[in-house]
C-alpha cells in the first residue's frame, strides 16, 4: 500500500474547542498556555455517514489524531493509531478500508482520546496550535474507488458529527504512562459505530483554519504529517496461566478513588460459595462472583510473563456492579503490588461500571504486567465471568535469531532477554512495559544490538533514530527519552544518552549498509558533538558535564573529568570519525581524530593509578578520586583509550569478586537502603546489567570469553534462580521486571560464542569465530538484512567442527580458534555438490577464495550461498 498522499482533508475538532484569533494571537507573542481543562482524559465520538453505489473495489483511507484513535467501520473495528511521534512531525496511517465498505449506507466512526498533557510517549502540539485547535482533533482521508468505477472523497470536514463520550470519568489520576480509567458502560451509546445508530442530538465539528499574520497562507493544524514508518502492532487474545488466589476485601470507605481503595484493602479468605469456578478461567472458562452484601470479591490471575496489552472481560452483570482491575509485574500479600503514589506513578487500578445483561469491555491503553486482580464490588446478583483474557499486543517481528548450546542455562538466559525486548517494543523501544514506556535514547543503544541478533528488524531502530534527532535542542543535546514528556520540557537531559543515540546509528549502519540514514542524521550528530567539546577543558577532556550524568544505576564518582563520561565520549568521537570518512568528510573525520587522541593522552595521564593498576572514576582540580569501578575501567578498555599492557592487571581488580560492591541505585527505592558499605581503597563499584554491556565488549576485545560467560552466569543465572521469565532492570527484583537494557547477554552468546560479526557494512562480508570457553557444541541464526546466517559448531574430542550457511552474495571468513595443541589443521567436509570427499579437494579450491593464518587461528574466505563444513583438529 502506498503511503503517500496529496493531503485534502482538513483536522476536525470538537466545536467548543475551536478558539478565536485572538487566542492564537496570545499564544505567539505572550506564550500564553490554553485552558485545555476540557480536552485533559477527553474521550470523543466521531461519525461521517456515506453512501457507495456499488461496493468497493479499493479504499484507501489516512487516518492520525492529536491522541489516540480507535477506528470502525460499519461497526467492525479496524484499528488503532497513531504511533507516537513528534508533533512537528505528525504520524498518519494508511489503512485499507475496503472490505469493510458496502454498496449502499456505510459510516466511518472514530474513537478518539484526547490526553490534554505531556505523557511519556506523547507529547503536546506547540502553543500556538493548542490555542487554535485544541489538542483533541481528527484527520480522515480516504479515496474509494467503486467496482462501478466512481471515485468518491470521504474527507475529515464539517459533514462529520461529534459527542463528547462521558461514560468516561474524567477527572481521574494519571502518571507518566495515563490516566485511570473509569467507564461506565451505562452511559455509553450502544450501537455507535453502525451505520442505523441515532446521531440526531450529536452536533458538527469544525475544522478550523486561522489567517497567518501576513493574512495570506492560513494556519492549519499538523501542517508537515510524516508516514507511519512501522508495521501496526499485533493483536492476538491471551489467556492467564493460573490463578494465584481469590478471596474477599472489605472496602475502604474513605478511598477517594479506586487506586487508593486497592492500597488500603487486603484480601482475606472468602466464604465457601462466594467465587465458584475461578479455576476454570485459565482454560477459557467460566467464574461466578455471588452478591454478599458490602464486601467486593476478588480473583488474582497469574499470566506466566510480564505481558503487554489491553485486559478484556466477557462478562454478564446486574445494573451498577463495579469490577476493579488492578496489575503489576509482582505480589505483595497474595495481590498485584501497587506503585507508590507520586509523580512518576502511573495508576495501575482501573474501573468498569456495567450496564444490566452480557457485555464485553476492552482497556482504551495498553498496559505491562504479570498479575491481574478482579474486585467484583457492589453486584446486586450474581457476576458470570464467561472470559477474563489480555488482548495482547507487541511489534510485529518475526523471531529469527536463535542460540542453543550445551549449557542449558545460557539457553534460557538467550530466550529471556529476546522475550524481555519483545515486550519492551511496540510503537517504539521501550525502558520498560509497566513503569514508564518511554523510549531512552541510552536504552535505545543496547536494545538495538539485542534486536538484531534475535530479530533483525530495522524499521523501529530507524524510527527511533530519527526521533532522536527530532529532539534536539537548540544548544546541540538531544533529550534523553524522545518523543514524549521529557522532550516536550526539554529541562535536563542525559548527555551520555546523547552519546549512545549516536553510537546506535554508526551500528545501525554496520547492520544495515545504509549510508543515507547516516547522511540525513549526521548534521544532528556533528551539533550534538559540539555541545560535547563545549564542556572540555584544556586537556580536551570533559570537565564537570552539565544536567543529569547517568553512566548507571550505580555510585560511579561523574565529578570533574569522569573516566567514563570520558572513555564514551572518546568513543563517539571516533565513530563520527569514522561516519565522515565513509561519507568523504575529510575534515570532519581529522578534526575529530586529533580531539580523539587528546582526549585519549589526556585519560591516560591524569585518571591512570599507576600504584593500584586501574584508572579511577575521576579527577577533581587535579587530584585524583579514590574510588574505582567497573563502569570507567571497562569503558577504557572497550574503546580503546587503555594500552594491552594495562589490561591484565586492570581485569585483576575489576573481576575479583571479593571486591566488587553492588552500590545504591540512588533514585531506585529499596533495598538499595541495605548497599554494604564502600571502602574506596579497596571496593570496586559492580556494574549494573546496563553497563555489563560495555563491561563485555571489553572482556570480548581482550579475549576474555571464559569470564564473559561466567559473568552471564553468575549474574543473569541468580535472576532466573530467584524465578524470573524476563530480565530485570537492576540486580534485585524490586523495581521492573521487565527491562530491555539488561538483555545484552542475548547479543554476547550470539556474538561471541556463536561468532557471528560484520566484517562489512551491512553483513556483506561476514565475520564467523566462534568461541568455544568451556561449551561442547552451540548452533543458532544470526539474521540479516540479506538472510540469515546458520552455524553450528562442536567439539569432538580435540577436533572443533564447524557448519555454516550464509546468503547468496555474501562472503563469509572462518576463524577458528586454536585448539589446545597449539596450531590448527583445517578439513572442509562434503559442502553439498561443492565437495566430494575430505581435504582440501579440488571443489573446496572452487569454493574458497582465500585462506588466512593469523597468529594461532586459521581463517577461510568462502563465497556465500554454499554451506561449508569446516574441522580443526590439534596437530
Amino acid at each position: 500500500m502506498d503511503e503517500r498522499f496529496t493531503r485534502r482533508a482538513n483536522w476536525i475538532t470538537p466545536p467548543r474547542l475551536a478558539a478565536g484569533p485572538a487566542a492564537v494571537a496570545e499564544a505567539y507573542f505572550y506564550s500564553r498556555r490554553p485552558d485545555l481543562s476540557e480536552q485533559r482524559n477527553g474521550f470523543w465520538y466521531f461519525r461521517r455517514r456515506f453512501d457507495l453505489p456499488s461496493d468497493a473495489a479499493e479504499a484507501v483511507a489516512h487516518v492520525s489524531a492529536d491522541g489516540r484513535y480507535h477506528l470502525y467501520v460499519n461497526g467492525v473495528f479496524v484499528g488503532r493509531g497513531p504511533a507516537r511521534c513528534d508533533p512537528a512531525f505528525q504520524s498518519y496511517d494508511a489503512r485499507d478500508i475496503a472490505p469493510y465498505l458496502r454498496k449502499g449506507p456505510n459510516v466511518v466512526a472514530l474513537l478518539l482520546h484526547s490526553y490534554g498533557r505531556d505523557m511519556s510517549w506523547y507529547q503536546l502540539p506547540p502553543l500556538h496550535h493548542l490555542a487554535a485547535f485544541g489538542c483533541a482533533s481528527l484527520f480522515f482521508q480516504a479515496d474509494v474507488l467503486t467496482e462501478d468505477g466512481k471515485r468518491i472523497e470521504i474527507d475529515s470536514d464539517d459533514a462529520w458529527l461529534v459527542q463528547k463520550a462521558d461514560a468516561w470519568e474524567q477527572q481521574t489520576m494519571y502518571g507518566p504512562v495515563g490516566y485511570m480509567e473509569v467507564f461506565d458502560a451505562g452511559k455509553a451509546p450502544g450501537g455507535w459505530t453502525e451505520t442505523d445508530f441515532d446521531d440526531g442530538g450529536w452536533t458538527k465539528a469544525v475544522a478550523p483554519e486561522f489567517p497567518a499574520l501576513n493574512l495570506a497562507t492560513p494556519t492549519r493544524p499538523f501542517p508537515v504529517m510524516a508516514p507511519r514508518g512501522i508495521p501496526f502492532l499485533s493483536e492476538e487474545e491471551r489467556l492467564p496461566e493460573s490463578v494465584a488466589g481469590t478471596g474477599e476485601v472489605a472496602p475502604a470507605r474513605d478511598a477517594a478513588d479506586p487506586f487508593e481503595q486497592a492500597e488500603k484493602e487486603s484480601i482475606a479468605p472468602a466464604r465457601e460459595g462466594r467465587i465458584r469456578g475461578a479455576e476454570a478461567l485459565p482454560s477459557g472458562g467460566e467464574a461466578v462472583v455471588a452478591p454478599d452484601g458490602e464486601k467486593g470479591a476478588a480473583i488474582v490471575l497469574d499470566f506466566g510473563d510480564t505481558v503487554t496489552g489491553y485486559p478484556r472481560l466477557d462478562l454478564t452483570a446486574p445494573d451498577g456492579a463495579v469490577i476493579d482491575i488492578a496489575y503489576s509485574e509482582r505480589l505483595r500479600d497474595g495481590r498485584p503490588e501497587l506503585p507508590q503514589r507520586g509523580p512518576i506513578t502511573s495508576p495501575t487500578v482501573h474501573r468498569y461500571v456495567a450496564r444490566d445483561g452480557r457485555q464485553s469491555w476492552e482497556k482504551f491503553e495498553w498496559a505491562g504486567f504479570r498479575y491481574l486482580q478482579l474486585t467484583v464490588r457492589n453486584p446486586q446478583g450474581p457476576v458470570k465471568l464467561h472470559r477474563v483474557s489480555l488482548n495482547e499486543t507487541m511489534y510485529p517481528v518475526e523471531e529469527r535469531g536463535s542460540f542453543e548450546c550445551s549449557d542449558p542455562l545460557l539457553n534460557d538466559i538467550w530466550k529471556a532477554g529476546a522475550k524481555t525486548l519483545r515486550r519492551c517494543m511496540h510503537d517504539g523501544y521501550e525502558d520498560c512495559p509497566s513503569r514508564e514506556q518511554r523510549q531512552w535514547l541510552g536504552d535505545l543503544y543496547v536494545e538495538a544490538l539485542v534486536n538484531f541478533v534475535a530479530f533483525g528488524d530495522t524499521a523501529l531502530v530507524a524510527q527511533a533514530l530519527r526521533q532522536g534527532a527530532q529532539s534536539q535542542r537548540s544548544d546541540g543535546m538531544v533529550a534523553m527519552a524522545a518523543p514524549g514528556d521529557l522532550a516536550a520540557r526539554s529541562i535536563v537531559s542525559i548527555p551520555d544518552w546523547g552519546i549512545c543515540w549516536a553510537l546506535t546509528i554508526d551500528r545501525y549502519v554496520e547492520y544495515t549498509g545504509d549510508l543515507d540514514i547516516a547522511l540525513e542524521l549526521f548534521p544532528a550528530v556533528l551539533r550534538l558533538t559540539d555541545w560535547f567539546h563545549r564542556h572540555t577543558d584544556e586537556r580536551g577532556l570533559l570537565n564537570n558535564v552539565p544536567e543529569w550524568n547517568f553512566v548507571d544505576w550505580a555510585e560511579v564518582d561523574r565529578r570533574g573529568e569522569g573516566t567514563a563520561y570520558n572513555a564514551l565520549y572518546y568513543r563517539l568521537l571516533r565513530v563520527i570519525e569514522s561516519l565522515a570518512q565513509k561519507l568523504e568528510m575529510p575534515r570532519v573525520a581529522a578534526q575529530c581524530a586529533e580531539r580523539a587522541e587528546r582526549v585519549r593522552v589526556a585519560v591516560n595521564a591524569r585518571l591512570w593509578d599507576e600504584e593500584r593498576g586501574v584508572y579511577v572514576d575521576a579527577c577533581i582540580d587535579g587530584r585524583q578520586s579514590r574510588r574505582v569501578s567497573q563502569q570507567s575501567n571497562a569503558a577504557c578498555i572497550a574503546y580503546g583509550i587503555a594500552p594491552a599492557e594495562r589490561w591484565d592487571r586492570i581485569f585483576n581488580a575489576i573481576l575479583d569478586e571479593s571486591r566488587l560492591v553492588v552500590t545504591s541505585t540512588g533514585m531506585l527505592s529499596a533495598p538499595d537502603a541495605s548497599a554494604p558499605p564502600f571502602d574506596e581503597e579497596r571496593n570496586v563499584v559492580a556494574a549494573q546489567p546496563y553497563f555489563s554491556h560495555h563491561l563485555h565488549r571489553a572482556l570480548a576485545l581482550a579475549g576474555r570469553y571464559g569470564d564473559l560467560l561466567a559473568n552471564i552466569r553468575r549474574r543473569w543465572g541468580a535472576m532466573l534462580a530467584a524465578g524470573a521469565t524476563t530480565i530485570w532492570e537492576v540486580w534485585h527484583p524490586h523495581v521492573s521486571q521487565c527491562h530491555g537494557w539488561s538483555t545484552t547477554p542475548t547479543f554476547d552468546l550470539s556474538t561471541e560464542v556463536l561468532g557471528v560479526s560484520a566484517a562489512a557494512p551491512g553483513f556483506q562480508r561476514v565475520r564467523i569465530a566462534p568461541q568455544p570457553v568451556d561449551l561442547d557444541w552451540a548452533r543458532g541464526v544470526y539474521p540479516t538484512v540479506h538472510g540469515d546466517i546458520r552455524v553450528d559448531w562442536r567439539r569432538e574430542g580435540k577436533e572443533l567442527r564447524l557448519s555454516c550457511g550464509v546468503p547468496s552474495g555474501v562472503v563469509a571468513e572462518l576463524a577458528l580458534p586454536a585448539t589446545p595443541g597449539g596450531w590448527c589443521e583445517v578439513v572442509v567436509e562434503g559442502v553439498g555438490d561443492v565437495l566430494q570427499g575430505v581435504g582440501m579437494a579440488e571443489g573446496a579450491r572452487a569454493a574458497i577464495s582465500d585462506v588466512v593464518v593469523e597468529g594461532e587461528s586459521v581463517a577461510l574466505v568462502i563465497d556465500g550461498g554454499r554451506r561449508l563444513d569446516v574441522a580443526a583438529r590439534a596437530r
